[in-house]
């Protein structure tokens, strides 16, 4: 067998939220690196590598047949979840995307609400919007955490279904459950936020009151 490659700090984040057995669906999977990198790691049995693209899929599926796993690996043409049945995985990862393309992929699937799957969500952008769409559709972030990747900030979160809607302050749109009272890097992520915030204040006090309220918290 190769020896075992290394995730980036943004894709090892998301591996962590992989409970172990688990069944993973990697939807948007480009080069397949996490479910790969996850059977290897004996983490998990089997893991679908799906993406919507053929050339993606295609280096996704170069790096199922270079590490060997094509019997623990399947890879799948699949715009989101289309062509994933609820009982093929009990994780799905969504990761690598924006925010507003992760939220089109969950409204397009609604057996994502059945309680029985686990979501891992990573998104690149709009990071509020997907926190704020989950809450109102009765999801629940179990855990979440935060990185620096080739030189970035991102956060990723652990997703559960419950069925209670809430509607959550704005500021918990851009905090979500981080606790940068006591993670350095938590910390580090909000208050970029906050500078975020701060830009879109210039056009928008609404932003300011936000960034203060996160900023209660430092």
């Amino acid at each position: 067998m190769r020896e075992l490659f290394s995730l980036d700090s943004r894709l090892a984040l998301c591996a962590s939220f992989v409970s172990d057995g688990a069944r993973l669906a990697d939807i948007g999977t480009d080069h397949a690196y996490l479910p790969v990198h996850l059977v290897l790691e004996g983490r998990i049995s089997y893991a679908i590598a799906a993406d919507i693209a053929p050339e993606p899929l295609k280096k996704g599926h170069e790096t199922v047949v270079k590490y060997r796993v094509e019997d623990r690996v399947e890879t799948r043409l699949s715009p989101g979840l289309e062509k994933i049945s609820p009982e093929e995985a009990d994780h799905i990862s969504i990761a690598g995307m924006g925010g507003d393309t992760i939220i089109g992929i969950l409204e397009a699937s609604p057996w994502v609400k059945d309680g029985k799957h686990t979501l891992i969500l990573q998104p690149m952008t709009k990071v509020h919007r997907v926190v704020k769409y989950l809450y109102e559709n009765g999801f629940e972030i179990v855990a979440q955490d935060a990185c620096v990747a080739g030189g970035k900030l991102y956060t990723a979160m652990k997703v559960s279904y419950t069925g209670n809607c809430i509607n959550v302050p704005p500021e918990f749109t851009y905090t979500g459950i981080l606790t940068p009272e006591t993670n350095p890097m938590h910390r580090r992520y909000l208050e970029h936020q906050i500078a975020v915030l701060g830009k879109r204040a210039k056009g928008d006090g609404k932003y300011k009151v936000i960034a203060d309220k996160i900023a209660e918290r430092l």
